[in-house]
């Protein structure tokens, strides 16, 4: 999972354009800021039966995410509930 800023999705719809594809809605009033979104995500994987991964940088050294290289945080989750169905 990864929070894309919104010129993210305007070029995703020239590409679905040339594709003629139906495009996604990125008005302000269906996209907007939220300054604490990676929390956002991480209650709703987590309440979807996921838990955050620690991620193993070296030998001794574990976080819980890490930045890529656009500055992007990446989080990392395993199912901890495994559905029979």
């Amino acid at each position: 999972i990864e929070p894309q800023h919104s010129g993210c999705y305007r070029k995703a719809n020239v590409r679905l354009r040339k594709m003629k594809r139906p495009e996604i809605d990125v008005s302000a009033e269906r996209l907007k800021m939220r300054n604490q979104i990676e929390n956002e995500i991480e209650k709703v994987v987590t309440g979807c039966g996921f838990r955050r991964v620690k991620i193993d940088l070296e030998a001794d050294e574990q976080v819980d995410d890490v930045r890529t290289a656009w500055n992007r945080t990446l989080q990392l989750y395993e199912r901890t509930e495994i559905d029979e169905d």
